[in-house]
Formats: C-alpha cells, structure tokens, sequence
C-alpha cells in the first residue's frame, strides 16, 4: 500500500524529496537495487545536502560492491555539520574502507563513530571482526568490554539486541579470548552463545572449531 501511494504522490508532484527517498529505502529492502539507486539519487538532486540519502546509498552502493561510490557518499553524509546521526555514516564509511581492503583507515573511522556514539553496538562488532582478521584479539576483548558497558549493560539498549545477535558477538569474543591463550574467559562465552541455541541463524557454531575471515 505504501509503495502504491508513494508512486501516485510522484505522479502528482515529481519533486517530493521525501517520497523519492522512501521508495529508495522500500526498494533497498526489496533488494531491486537499480530502483532503490534511482529513487536515491533523484532524492539527492533534489535536495544535494540531505545527508540521510547520502548515507543511505552508501549503503546501497556497499550491497553492490561500490566501495569507493559508498565512500564518497559517507564523506559527503558527514560534510553536514547539522547532520543529527553523524555516527552512522562515520562508522560506515569505516566499514566500507574495511571492505575496500584498508583496515587502519576502517578501524580509524569505526573508533571514531564510538567516541560519538558509544552506544553504537555495531561499532564494536564491526571492530572485532576486523580484529579478528588481523590478528589482533588485544583489539577484540577491548571492545568486548567496552560493549558490555555501553551496549549490554544499559537497559535501553540492551532490549532493542536481539538474542541471536548477542550470541553471534559471545562467539566472537569467545574467539578473541582464545586467541590470546585465555582459555577460560574464552569457554564462558561459548557456554552462554550456546546456552539457548547451539547454532546461530548467522550459521556460526559455538565452538571454536571454525572462523571464517568476512
């Protein structure tokens, strides 16, 4: 019903930004993404410092391998200074540098979405990913702690984590501890990763059996 109206309010009036940026994120979530692209960037002509459609085909250009359109277009999110979630496109763009193949780059941004938001829990999963595939699980329990803080420890937060999302983190972290010989912590957080659902719909196993680089 909403992508019916939203096409019949264009019919009426091509220029409503916000309408062409709703259909961006409809058909995003469709996966139709030549339509979603479409409806981004004319939302981006329309209006060139709407720095949420910015980011927003960032990630769009990230699901089609884009890494260096989604940079840009995260760097042009952030050049808003009145940009209200700053944090989103900064850690982003730190993502799509990871892809892109520069992890300092990637690990520098991701810090930095943290210092602004230090609720922003995919930060933190983001990072130890990174270091877990670099080979630095220092990196990792850091930000396990940190997570447990900001994230796992305020209520607010924590309701909106769903089970199998924090599980997928115990493995994680689990395999951080492991990595630096520090067995025991290691065991308790597979232990609760499989304490209600020993495979996660994320397909990874809690154990330390297996780790596939992202």
């Amino acid at each position: 019903m909403a992508l019916k109206e939203l096409l019949r309010a264009l019919e009426y009036d091509e220029a409503l930004v916000e309408a062409h940026f709703a259909l961006g994120l409809i058909y995003h979530a469709m996966e139709r993404q030549e339509l979603a692209l479409r409806h981004y960037s004319r939302a981006i002509e329309l209006r060139s410092g709407y720095s949420e459609a910015h980011n927003n085909i960032g990630i769009l250009y990230m699901d089609m391998g884009k890494y260096s359109n989604a940079i840009e277009s995260f760097e042009l999110a952030l050049e808003d200074i009145l940009y209200s979630t700053p944090y989103l496109a900064e850690g982003n763009l730190g993502w799509a540098y990871y892809k892109q193949g520069e992890s300092k780059k990637a690990i520098s941004h991701i810090m930095k979405a943290l210092d602004i938001n230090k609720r922003f829990c995919r930060g933190y999963e983001w990072l130890v990913r990174i270091a877990l595939a670099e080979e630095n699980p220092a990196l990792a329990t850091s930000m396990h702690i940190r997570l447990e803080k900001y994230c796992l420890g305020d209520a607010l937060v924590a309701e909106n984590v769903s089970g199998e999302y924090i599980r997928e983190l115990q493995y994680y972290y689990g395999l951080a501890f492991l990595k630096q010989g520090k067995r025991e912590n290691a065991q308790q957080l597979f232990k609760k990763c499989a304490s209600n659902n020993p495979e996660s719909t994320f397909g990874l196993k809690c154990s330390a059996s297996v780790y596939v680089k992202p």
